[in-house]
């Protein structure tokens, strides 16, 4: 299998969203702004968020070790099939089991927003969000990582206000992502229907010219046959006379030669006759 036959695709019901991979080097782009989206935990510098950092960046580290075997085995000339039913099972290890879930979910958008108030309550909420054990194992370092933990339960119970601001965020998303296949499927009917109307136009154009070549040829071919039928029936009319007199010369010929016969035959029998009467008197 070569890098060109590379095709990873991850359903809806895995990671919340229909993924598709054409390429290593899209995969990898994709895994690669997926963390950095992540990456603002690690900045942080607190032994929890360093706890939920340490158990994102590992999810991450797992996919990144099958893109770069693909990439050996690729340069190698070896199949990898092995490898994309590994990132197969990543996928529905990491975003189906909620180790990690996807930037562009509604969960994701409100801990986007509760940035804006805390990084350390955000962190906490996201950890719970992304299952991660232990949040609390170095103790509870500061106040807002308890109210990250009661913003993530009101959260999950529907009674946050970042619950409703992220599912309006979703389907706000959903929309976008609706206009955009709207959008490509007008431009596909669009595309279709000017092919459609210039292989019309061109079998018009084609058709118009074939009825002209074949009235073209019908007519040098019918003046053809007039001219021979023409040559024909002067032939004709010339046979005729020919063949008449032919038959005749033919007839006249044949009396001639009977007649000949006769002549000749009249003529010695005469003479016999007259020579035996002439010595018939003059011996008497």
């Amino acid at each position: 299998m070569s890098v060109n036959d590379f095709n990873l695709k991850i359903s809806k019901d895995v990671a919340g969203k229909t993924l598709q991979f054409k390429s290593v080097n899209e995969i990898q782009e994709w895994l690669q702004l997926e963390r950095n989206q992540y990456q603002w935990i690690s900045e942080i510098g607190r032994n929890s968020s360093r706890n939920i950092w340490s158990h994102v960046s590992s999810q991450f580290e797992m996919a990144f070790v099958q893109v770069d075997a693909i990439r050996r085995h690729t340069a190698q000339l070896q199949p990898f099939e092995a490898n994309l039913v590994a990132l197969n099972s990543w996928f529905a290890s990491a975003y189906l089991k909620k180790n990690l879930i996807l930037t562009t979910s509604s969960e994701f958008k409100a801990v986007t927003d509760l940035k804006v108030e805390s990084l350390i309550k955000a962190a906490v909420f996201l950890g719970h969000l992304c299952s991660v054990k232990n949040i609390f194992q170095h103790g509870i370092e500061t106040s807002e990582m308890i109210e990250g933990s009661f913003e993530y339960f009101q959260y999950i119970k529907g009674i946050s206000k970042k619950d409703l601001i992220a599912e309006k965020y979703s389907l706000e998303e959903l929309k976008k992502e609706w206009d955009q296949h709207l959008q490509e499927y007008i431009e596909t009917e669009n595309k279709l229907k000017l092919e459609f109307e210039t292989t019309k136009t061109n079998f018009e154009q084609y058709f118009l010219e074939t009825q002209k070549k074949t009235s073209e040829h019908l007519q040098m071919h019918t003046e053809e046959l007039d001219e021979l039928k023409k040559t024909y029936d002067q032939f004709m009319s010339l046979k005729a006379p020919v063949d008449y007199w032919t038959l005749k010369r033919k007839e006249h010929a044949k009396k001639v030669k009977l007649f000949r016969n006769w002549v000749l035959f009249l003529g010695f029998f005469g003479g016999g006759s007259l020579l035996a009467a002439i010595h018939y008197v003059f011996s008497n």
